[in-house]
């Protein structure tokens, strides 16, 4: 009597530690992920608040040497012309997309990184 054998039958250990490995991915980015954009968010508000900072400078240094005032409240910053005019070395932008504008008290705020804070600590 012969013994039939099913020789193509392999052992599964392979795809348990796919699944294992995936579930550990998982589990990684449910834990890490939101620290992670924390992070990020942090950062971007730094550099925006540098970028803000300097855009202020290049304000008031536009305001001294010129008599019409170059900062209205609720007016958009015109970046471009600040640079034209050589009071600012380079054009930076929010890095989450926010807009310059000016406050109540002529000074540049981003839309995004303000909410909540005062920027105008002069």
């Amino acid at each position: 009597m012969m013994k039939i054998t099913n020789i193509n039958r392999r052992g599964g250990l392979g795809f348990y530690a796919f699944i294992l490995l995936l579930l550990g991915l998982g589990l990684a980015i449910f834990v890490f992920l939101p620290d992670y954009k924390e992070v990020q968010d942090g950062i971007y508000k730094v550099s925006c608040n540098d970028i803000t900072t300097k855009i202020n400078s290049a304000v008031d240094d536009y305001n001294t040497t010129n008599s019409k005032t170059y900062s209205k409240p609720g007016n958009i910053v015109d970046l471009d012309t600040l640079k034209e005019k050589g009071y600012l070395d380079e054009i930076k932008y929010c890095p989450q997309k926010g807009t310059f504008m000016f406050n109540e008290k002529g000074k540049v705020i981003c839309t995004i990184h303000a909410k909540g804070e005062k920027n105008d600590k002069k």
